[in-house]
């Protein structure tokens, strides 16, 4: 919203904007040719609608199959002038050029929301507003009425209103059978009459992502809030909302809109739902991905009347504005279309798959002639059942075709047991995707016996941090060594974040699971004494309470070791800012390698029953470009060489701001949070990212491993820690059950 609402103003305030007054002509803007149709295989058709040429769109609504927006556009390609207007345009296969409804936008005015009466009237939000840059605030917000003329006959203004708000900015408008006007302001409701006065408002306990009137005439708001999305009446009668419902179907509202027959049609990341009113009920009504469409919350979804509906999808690249506008409508008896594609299945946990991650699937599965890329999504609606659905199955070869690896996995077992392609082949043919393009030391962790099985698309370093006066140059440590550096904190006020027995074993576990077990000697591949020894040293942390104030913890030198996780360089100069110095990272106690760890959620394979493994790897491929790795919003450290430098690079530029006076001065580019610390971060010197670089190029195993088996290790040890069993015996317990798992599994 903060997005939109910036690029609004930046064409209100920093152009000069003409408005269109009756009479004044208007540049032709004709609409495009519709573009090819996308056939789901049921009863749907998507079809392109082309808009002309503007530089930015602002608002969209229909009413029946017209569609009503106001946009701008730069005159005679001139960009140092933008012309704003409103328009119609008719929806439907003979789709009409759009024709300007000749309204005048005022000079520093933004029309902000659109309600379109079956009339033809045209009820406005429009907002006046004041300043540059970051200085931009609103004055006035006027409720308006024009006609097709575009002639203002009611103007009501409504800003004094919302005084009590930090930010007043309407996300969504409607209006009900009796004129009264409904007006959402993130988590709260304000209802108004006909005539304008303030009837009554109501809070939510999320943000509000949608208002719409039914063709029944009543108003209902969705929500995100504690039970998710939510969906309920605003009552004029008791000034309330009515009975709420949660839609567990949509696990993020993307838009919302009234449909036919009284129900709401409500728009989610994964496809469009159908919210029955009468029944409360909620159906699909048709998934994204089955035109090769993705949607995200800067999109729009409006129902015509005919059952159609349009969804306007919006970027906002560094040039300006991109938009599409898709018609999905009902088929038509007999109609012909062009032959289904064969389906690839690219599978993982729903929490992996983002919208960057969406838009390359889609974009690689428009371009292939032969193949469409179906998503499916594991863990929706409860995030462990689905990384145990999608690890159940990998194991018994059912898994997609393309698929993100789950949280907690065994990359041994998998590729022991065949499941997935060694993907060194297709890289080592591919010249765009040579070997030495990518950190060496992040592919040589997700090998087996010399094979790679997964590919992190990108990743961060979970590592243990403490400050370098104490802890020197070192980068590494064993089990023995930091039981000693341990030993001379121990009465000072204990040595990790929370030192508690469980927690300890946890992280010793965590950089040892991969010496822990081998696989490969079968029976005898468990480490006994390793085990033991992890024991005992938890086990000292028994009765060592810990304050939840890391920060001052950190700062009064209560702790002298933090766990971590680096995913940029400003991540490490916000821990050298709490620390008071430069940290260094020994990581966790590892018996072999280094012990800062890889993580990643994104890790990347092909099954090995793949039906095209050449189709699987072109995609891969292109998660693998110069383009995507580069994109300034992976939060993460990217894989490819030469996208990690450029995000180096970019730490080190500074930000610069110019006060009254023409002085330029550095400003911080953000901030960052520690627990209750937080600190400016301002443009990186070469020893941070020097420190940052030898960090992630040392770095040599992956944090994620065998979950089953550090269940089955944390399901007996609270047995020694109790005192019921002997270390010896625990261990006995534990290397049965290994030995147990590990046959089932060969």
């Amino acid at each position: 919203m903060k997005k939109n609402i910036a690029y609004i103003l930046v064409f209100i305030i920093c152009f000069q904007i003409t408005g269109c007054s009756q009479g004044t002509k208007v540049k032709e803007l004709p609409a495009k040719e519709r573009q090819a149709v996308q056939d789901d295989g049921n009863d749907y058709i998507a079809e392109e609608i082309a808009l002309p040429e503007y530089a930015w769109i602002n608002e969209l609504a229909v009413q029946g199959n017209t569609l009503y927006y106001d946009a701008y556009y730069y005159e005679n390609s001139d960009e140092a002038s933008v012309t704003g207007a409103l328009f119609r345009m008719d929806i439907t296969e003979e789709q009409s050029d759009p024709v300007v409804i000749p309204y005048e936008i005022g000079n520093k005015e933004s029309i902000l929301k659109i309600f379109p009466n079956a009339d033809g009237t045209l009820d406005l939000l429009v907002g006046e507003f004041e300043g540059t840059d970051a200085n931009i605030t609103m004055t006035e917000l006027f409720w308006k009425k024009v006609d097709q003329n575009g002639q203002q006959f009611f103007a009501v203004p409504l800003i004094h209103y919302f005084e009590h708000r930090e930010t007043i900015y309407p996300t969504a408008f409607t209006l009900d059978q009796k004129g009264r006007a409904f007006i959402t302001m993130n988590e709260e409701v304000f209802v108004l009459d006909a005539s304008g006065d303030m009837l009554f408002r109501v809070e939510l306990d999320g943000y509000a992502n949608n208002i719409c009137s039914s063709s029944e005439g009543q108003v209902y708001v969705v929500w995100y809030g504690s039970l998710g999305t939510t969906i309920a009446k605003v009552d004029t009668e008791t000034r309330e909302l009515g009975t709420q419902h949660q839609i567990q179907q949509v696990r993020l509202p993307l838009g919302t809109a009234a449909g036919g027959a009284g129900d709401i049609l409500l728009a989610s990341d994964s496809g469009v739902y159908e919210y029955d009113t009468q029944s409360r009920t909620c159906q699909e009504k048709f998934q994204w991905t089955s035109f090769e469409m993705y949607a995200d919350y800067s999109g729009k979804l409006l129902p015509l009347a005919d059952g159609s509906v349009l969804w306007m999808s919006r970027e906002y690249p560094e040039t300006g504005m991109k938009y599409e506008l898709t018609l999905i409508r009902p088929k038509k008896k007999g109609e012909q279309v062009k032959p289904e594609k064969k389906t690839l299945i690219f599978g993982g946990m729903s929490t992996a798959i983002d919208n960057s991650l969406k838009k390359t699937i889609i974009q690689y599965s428009k371009s292939n002639p032969d193949y469409r890329i179906e998503i499916k999504e594991y863990g929706e609606g409860d995030y462990e059942a689905g990384n145990t659905l999608l690890n159940a199955d990998i194991i018994s070869g059912k898994c997609p075709d393309i698929l993100l690896l789950p949280v907690r996995f065994s990359m041994d077992l998998y590729a022991r047991k065949g499941i997935l392609e060694n993907l060194y082949p297709y890289m080592d043919e591919d010249e765009t995707c040579r070997r030495s393009d990518f950190q060496e030391n992040i592919l040589g962790a997700y090998e087996v016996d010399g094979g790679l099985y997964g590919i992190p698309l990108n990743y961060r370093i979970l590592t243990v941090a403490g400050s370098k006066a104490l802890l020197g140059d070192r980068g590494s440590w064993n089990l023995d060594e930091m039981i000693m550096f341990a030993e001379d904190f121990m009465w000072q006020g204990g040595v990790f974040e929370e030192p508690s027995q469980v927690r300890v074993m946890e992280l010793c576990l965590m950089a040892n699971g991969d010496c822990l077990v081998d696989w490969a000697a079968g029976e005898d591949g468990f480490r006994r004494d390793l085990f033991i020894q992890m024991l005992n040293f938890a086990d000292q942390f028994d009765h060592y309470p810990y304050d939840n104030d890391l920060a001052g913890r950190i700062q009064e030198e209560d702790m002298q070791l933090l766990p971590i996780n680096i995913q940029s360089v400003g991540d490490y100069q916000a821990n050298c800012a709490l620390f008071g110095e430069r940290v260094s990272f020994p990581g966790y106690p590892s018996e072999n390698g280094n012990g800062s760890l890889i993580d990643s959620g994104v890790v990347v394979a092909v099954s090995s029953n793949c039906a095209d493994k050449e189709a699987a790897w072109e995609l891969i491929s292109s998660m693998l470009s110069e383009e995507f790795q580069s994109k300034p919003d992976l939060y993460r450290f990217p894989i490819r060489k030469s996208s990690l430098e450029k995000q180096f690079k970019r730490a080190m530029e500074a930000a610069y701001e110019t006060d009254e006076n023409g002085n330029k001065k550095e400003i911080p580019k953000g901030t960052q949070y520690i627990d209750s610390f937080e600190t400016d971060i301002y443009a990186a010197t070469e020893e941070d990212v020097r420190a940052v670089r030898n960090l992630v190029e040392n770095a040599d195993k992956i944090r994620i491993w065998d979950g089953q088996i550090t269940q089955i290790a944390m399901a007996e040890v609270q047995a020694f820690f109790s005192g019921v069993k002997t270390a010896e015996e625990v261990a006995d317990i534990v290397e049965n059950r290994i030995r147990i798992y590990i046959e089932e599994m060969k």
